[in-house]
């Protein structure tokens, strides 16, 4: 589908947009109504799917395992987005084995496999590791 809208501007981080279509050609609202539609349409059918992040973007992920003495926050490159079988949405570095996490870890900040915490942006995760030390440091007694 040819895109019928451009992007022009922001207002309050917001795009604005605009048709790309000349609207007073005959058709172009019918066009534009049709575009809708089938956008939610596919959205009410559970077709559409947003996600947080895109292909070429970063993670950072901690390693919350207590036998881990110098936790780091490790950054991955998404390579691929990939949706299995069963519906999980798994981000990965590399095409094989390389899982960062799935959708579900960075919508709920459940751990992945039990230890790894997954962050959008290097400051949630720093921001996160500082709570993490503070914590370790109050239960143990420092």
């Amino acid at each position: 589908m040819d895109r019928l809208t451009e992007c022009v501007g922001y207002h309050n981080n917001k795009p604005i947009y605009r048709a790309k279509i000349d609207m007073r050609k005959i058709g172009a609202v019918d066009k534009l109504k049709q575009a809708l539609g089938e956008y939610e349409d596919a959205e009410e059918q559970g077709l559409l799917l947003k996600l947080p992040c895109k292909v070429g973007d970063t993670l950072y992920r901690i390693d919350t395992d207590e036998k881990i003495e110098n936790v780091e926050i490790e950054p991955f490159f998404i390579e691929y987005i990939v949706i299995c079988e069963k519906g999980d949405v798994l981000f990965k570095y590399d095409a094989y084995d390389g899982v960062i996490c799935n959708l579900e870890n960075i919508i709920t900040d459940k751990p992945y496999l039990d230890y790894y915490r997954v962050f959008l942006t290097k400051e949630e995760a720093e921001q996160a590791l500082r709570l993490m030390q503070k914590r370790e440091k109050y239960q143990k007694g420092e």
